[in-house]
């Protein structure tokens, strides 16, 4: 029996959505802005949603603020960096408490004690997340349950290790562990820093396809990635495209490719679609017009009916929740001066 429920009820599934999102990173002081890394120099509002059962990709260039945006919706951007934006949450403003109680956060470095084995893992984890008044029992099912759900039952008596000898786990297989440990909470929403990054082709399809699974059971996937595959590109439900902090495109892929041919950008057969999106949008590239591509992208993308179907999507999320209500304050930033101003 999987430990995921098969439908899980109305009111445990959830649209994340945000707009007018900046990112800023401070100085170590925390006293002025060095930089601002979503909605760079951007007037138009950085804006999305994230829908239950949904697999949805964050993508981009290195450096283009995939990470940074990710962070900042899961409230796990640290002290370094400063927010200002609407995040919410079923059309409801949600705070830190909110998002570390009902979300998991998967770190592209998987941190373990390298002395432990799978099952001591787990154990030590669930005590760590887990209500105290849970059974024994029942702690223990679900973590047979878990082990069998990401393939490391016969696995579980084995030390993870730091990768020094052989009789540890897989690159892989760390995954999965890290996977594993974020379910034991059955999270509504999960966030994963690129997952796939240093795994091999099999592993890497594997721990896709066990998200698309995790998702399709009426949970909030959002992950970033760096050069995914054809086929673990194809997986994804919706993507969204980052090109120097903004919003370059959020929708289907088909959509992205139909979009991007429609500015002139046709992408070629057998052609990796996700590569081709991030090479059109790559920092410096410019178009016969000496403009630049990514900002013209990204503007004529802000005017588009794609985009104005996200801000539908925000409109009826507000519209059915009285905001007055909520436990939860939105988010706002207090401007400091910026370096070199």
């Amino acid at each position: 029996m999987s430990v995921l429920k098969d439908h899980p009820a109305e009111e445990d599934t959830v649209t994340l959505s945000w707009r007018n999102l900046s990112v800023y990173a401070m100085d170590r002081g925390r006293r002025n802005i060095c930089k601002q890394l979503i909605n760079n120099g951007g007037s138009i509002s950085v804006k999305g949603a994230a829908k239950p059962g949904d697999l949805t990709a964050i993508i981009g260039a290195s450096g283009a603020g995939k990470s940074s945006l990710m962070a900042a919706l899961a409230f796990r951007a640290g002290s370094e960096f400063l927010i200002h934006g609407d995040i919410r949450v079923n059309g409801m403003p949600v705070d830190s408490s909110y998002m570390m109680q009902n979300s998991g956060y998967m770190h592209q470095e998987d941190i373990f004690v390298a002395a432990m084995t799978v099952i001591e893992h787990l154990w030590f984890m669930a005590r760590m997340k887990l209500n105290g008044n849970m059974r024994v029992l029942d702690i223990g099912r679900k973590i047979d349950d878990l082990l069998k759900d990401v393939g490391l039952t016969s696995r579980r008596d084995v030390r993870i290790g730091s990768g020094i000898d052989d009789k540890v786990l897989s690159g892989g297989e760390r995954k999965r562990l890290s996977f594993a440990t974020e379910l034991l909470t059955d999270p509504k929403i999960l966030f994963l820093d690129e997952p796939t990054t240093g795994q091999d082709s099999h592993s890497a399809n594997c721990l896709i396809a066990q998200l698309k699974s995790f998702a399709a059971k009426g949970r909030t996937v959002l992950c970033t990635i760096h050069q995914p595959s054809s086929v673990i590109f194809s997986s994804f439900d919706r993507i969204i495209l980052i090109a120097e902090g903004r919003v370059a495109f959020a929708g289907r892929i088909d959509q992205a490719v139909e979009f991007f041919a429609s500015q002139g950008y046709e992408c070629p057969r057998k052609y990796n679609p996700a590569d081709f999106l991030v090479a059109i949008v790559a920092t410096g590239s410019k178009n016969e017009n000496g403009e630049e591509v990514a900002r013209k992208i990204c503007d004529v993308f802000s005017t588009s009916k794609i985009c104005n179907e996200i801000d539908r999507v925000l409109e009826k999320q507000i519209e059915s929740v009285c905001v007055s209500n909520s436990p939860f304050p939105a988010v706002r930033l207090t401007f400091l001066r910026i370096v070199g101003t």
